[in-house]
C-alpha cells in the first residue's frame, strides 16, 4: 500500500512538472490575445458610455502603457534590455512630450477627422475596422520606409533607432516632428472611404495599441499570427543595425511588408546588435533637448 502511494506522490510531482512546462511554454502564446482583449474591451467601453474619442483613446493609451510595463516585469524577453531608474525618467518625459505633442497626432485626428466621418458606408465593423486598419497602415508603412531612405527624414527618425535597447518605455523616444506626421497622415484614408466614425475610432485604438506592443521586452509568440499581425518578434529586427535585417517597416498588419518585400519574421532569431551605425553623430537618447534639436542642423 506504500509502494502505491510512493508511485501516486511520484507521478503527481511529475504531473505538476509536465502542466508548469506547459504553460511556460504556452503562456508566450497568449500574452497578445489577452492584453488586446483586455485593453480593446476597456476602450471600446468607454465609447459605449459616450467618452469623448480623443479622451478615450488617451485613457487608453495610459492604460495599454501599464499593463506592458507589468508584463515586461512578469515575463522579461531579456532582463538586461529593462530601463534604468534614468531611462525610466528620461521616457517618462518623452512620453508626456510626446503625449503632448507626438501622440496628439493620433487624438486630434481622433477628435477632427471622427467628427467629419461621413458614414455613409454600409460595411459592418468586421469588414470597416480591419479595411481602416489596413489602408491606414499603407500610408505609415510608407512614411516609415521614407524615413529610413530618404537622408533629410531620416534625420528626424533616427532618434527613434538611438538605444541600445528596446522596451515599452523607449517607444516613445520619438521626435515629435516625425510621429505627429505620421499619426496625422494616417488617418487620412479611413475618411476618404467614407468608413463611419465608430471604425475609425477603434482602428485608431488598434493601431496604438500595436504601436507599443512592438516595443514590448516580453516573452511573446505569435505563431502563425505573425503571418497577419506585427509584433516584437518583427519589430526588433527593424532596429537591427545591419540594413538587410532593419525591415518590418510597418507594426500593425504584416500584408505591406510582404507586398513590397520587406517582411522578416524569425521567430526564434534575434539580431546581434541594434542602434544605427553613425551613433557617434547623435547624441546620447537620454538628452533629450539636444535629440530633439540635432534633426535641425
Amino acid at each position: 500500500m506504500k509502494i502505491l502511494d510512493i508511485s501516486k506522490g511520484y507521478n503527481d510531482g511529475v504531473l505538476r512538472q509536465i502542466t508548469l512546462r506547459n504553460i511556460y511554454i504556452g503562456l508566450p502564446y497568449l500574452v497578445w490575445p489577452l492584453l488586446f482583449a483586455l485593453n480593446a474591451s476597456l476602450y471600446i467601453s468607454l465609447l459605449r458610455y459616450g467618452v469623448n474619442v480623443g479622451l478615450a483613446l488617451t485613457i487608453s493609451i495610459f492604460s495599454i502603457v501599464f499593463t506592458m510595463i507589468v508584463t515586461e516585469r512578469w515575463i522579461p524577453y531579456r532582463r538586461d534590455w529593462q530601463p534604468t531608474v534614468k531611462e525610466w525618467w528620461v521616457n517618462l518625459f518623452y512620453f508626456m512630450i510626446n503625449g503632448a505633442v507626438s501622440n496628439l497626432g493620433a487624438i486630434l485626428a481622433a477628435m477632427i477627422i471622427v467628427p467629419f466621418a461621413t458614414g455613409d458606408s454600409e460595411l459592418s465593423l468586421l469588414v470597416a475596422v480591419p479595411l481602416a486598419v489596413v489602408v491606414s497602415e499603407l500610408v505609415a508603412y510608407w512614411w516609415h520606409r521614407f524615413g529610413h531612405e530618404n537622408t533629410f527624414v531620416w534625420r528626424f527618425h533616427a532618434i527613434h533607432h538611438l538605444p541600445k535597447k528596446i522596451n515599452i518605455a523607449n517607444n516613445n523616444t520619438v521626435h515629435f516632428v516625425d510621429l505627429f506626421t505620421s499619426r496625422l497622415l494616417s488617418a487620412i484614408p479611413a475618411l476618404l472611404l467614407g468608413l463611419s466614425a465608430e471604425a475609425i475610432a477603434i482602428a485608431m485604438f488598434y493601431s496604438s495599441f500595436q504601436s507599443f506592443f512592438a516595443h514590448i521586452n516580453a516573452r511573446v509568440k505569435l505563431g502563425w499570427l505573425g503571418y497577419i499581425v506585427m509584433g516584437p518578434e518583427h519589430h526588433r529586427y527593424h532596429h537591427s543595425i545591419k540594413m538587410d535585417e532593419a525591415l518590418n517597416y510597418s507594426v500593425s498588419v504584416a500584408i505591406w511588408d510582404q507586398i513590397f518585400g520587406t517582411f522578416l519574421y524569425r521567430p526564434n532569431g534575434e539580431p546581434e546588435q541594434i542602434g544605427i551605425k553613425d551613433d557617434e553623430n547623435y547624441p546620447d537618447s537620454t538628452q533629450i533637448l539636444r535629440t530633439m534639436l540635432k534633426p535641425f542642423h
